[in-house]
C-alpha cells in the first residue's frame, strides 16, 4: 500500500505549457508535500496544508476528471497559493 494519498500518477500541467505527472506524494502532520516531474525531466514541488495557503511553486494545474463518454477532461489549481498568483 501506497503512503502518497492517491495523488501517485496524476496528470498536471503548468501555465508555461510544461506537462507532467505527479510522481509522489509524502504525507506529513497536516500537509501533503507533492513531487512533480515534468516532460523535460525537471523535478517541482507544491506542498498542499491543511492549517493555511498552500505553499511551493505556482502555475501547476492538476486533472480532476479524464475524458470520459465525449466529456471534456477538466483541470482544477494544485493550490491555493495559485489563485493570487494569476490574479
Amino acid at each position: 500500500m501506497t503512503n502518497d494519498m492517491g495523488w501517485a500518477g496524476k496528470r498536471v500541467k503548468h501555465v508555461d505549457g510544461r506537462e507532467g505527472v505527479i510522481r509522489s506524494g509524502s504525507p506529513g502532520f497536516c500537509f501533503v508535500m507533492l513531487f512533480i516531474i515534468d516532460n523535460d525531466g525537471t523535478t517541482d514541488m507544491v506542498q498542499l496544508n491543511t492549517n493555511g495557503p498552500d505553499t511551493g511553486s505556482t502555475g501547476w494545474s492538476w486533472c480532476y476528471r479524464d475524458e470520459q463518454d465525449g466529456e471534456p477532461e477538466q483541470w482544477g489549481w494544485l493550490g491555493d497559493h495559485n489563485i493570487a498568483a494569476v490574479a
